[in-house]
């Protein structure tokens, strides 16, 4: 309402460049500037804005009000022209902001895909080892079974189901020694197996039961299985050797 009585006073002065009209425009310049409103037209006050051959940034200019003396009017100006810096270094801290922020951003994409692509290639070499030793323990003509920690099988392949009839998921989760130690030599069997349990490797010539009953010769190399130097478990290759000791 203050501005509005204002404003009407100041369009009945007919003579723009009397002394009343000059009060007017300042007193509705000063009115707005303290009640904080920044959104009115310079020109109602007798302002002109003037650009100022200042850049900010790469193509703004600033906007300044002329200044025409050191009166109440002038002393205005230069609150509103103090106004309009502040509001353009806030535009400026604000794009700077952005800049950098949109940077941030593009240096983190770039991580990203150097991750996911460094991740890709692991994947893909894991994918090419783990082939590989699928492949080895599928074809390897001796028998190969792996136990857990807790001396129990884990895998066998087939060729150990081919020398002892026992298949792979027959195997899974079984004691090995009680499944294919011949009575009289579970405490042989029971030996190696501790012996692994150790860390320590182990070869020996022994035999072994079949699932039907009968005697087998074979050829047992042992091994610890280590994992960042703890042992997780132990995997056993057997060979046939029954008719090499026959011919013996």
């Amino acid at each position: 309402q203050h501005f509005a009585s204002i404003a009407a006073e100041l369009a009945q002065v007919r003579i723009v460049g009397s002394n009343h009209a000059i009060e007017l425009r300042a007193r509705l310049l000063k009115a707005r500037l303290e009640a904080g409103v920044v959104q009115f037209a310079p020109v109602e006050c007798g302002i002109t804005l003037q650009p100022v051959p200042e850049m900010i940034g790469a193509n703004a200019k600033r906007i300044r009000a002329a200044k025409r003396g050191n009166d109440e009017l002038g002393h205005l100006v230069d609150g509103f022209n103090e106004m309009l810096a502040q509001i353009q270094q806030r535009d400026a801290a604000l794009q700077r902001a952005h800049d950098e922020l949109e940077l941030r951003v593009a240096e983190r994409t770039r991580e990203l895909e150097q991750e996911i692509a460094e991740r890709q290639r692991a994947e893909r070499e894991l994918e090419k080892q783990s082939a590989f030793l699928n492949a080895l323990n599928e074809n390897n003509p001796l028998g190969i079974v792996v136990l857990g920690a807790e001396s129990r099988v884990q895998l066998s392949n087939p060729a150990f189901e081919r020398m002892f009839g026992y298949s792979a998921a027959g195997m899974l989760s079984s004691e090995l020694d009680r499944r294919i130690a011949p009575p009289g030599l579970e405490r042989e069997a029971l030996a190696f197996t501790e012996q692994a349990t150790r860390g320590e490797s182990f070869h020996a010539v022994a035999k072994r039961r079949r699932k039907d009953g009968t005697l087998v010769d074979v050829e047992i190399h042992g091994v610890p299985l280590l994992l960042n130097g703890e042992l997780v478990g132990q995997f056993a290759l057997y060979q046939d050797i029954t008719g090499r000791r026959r011919a013996e």
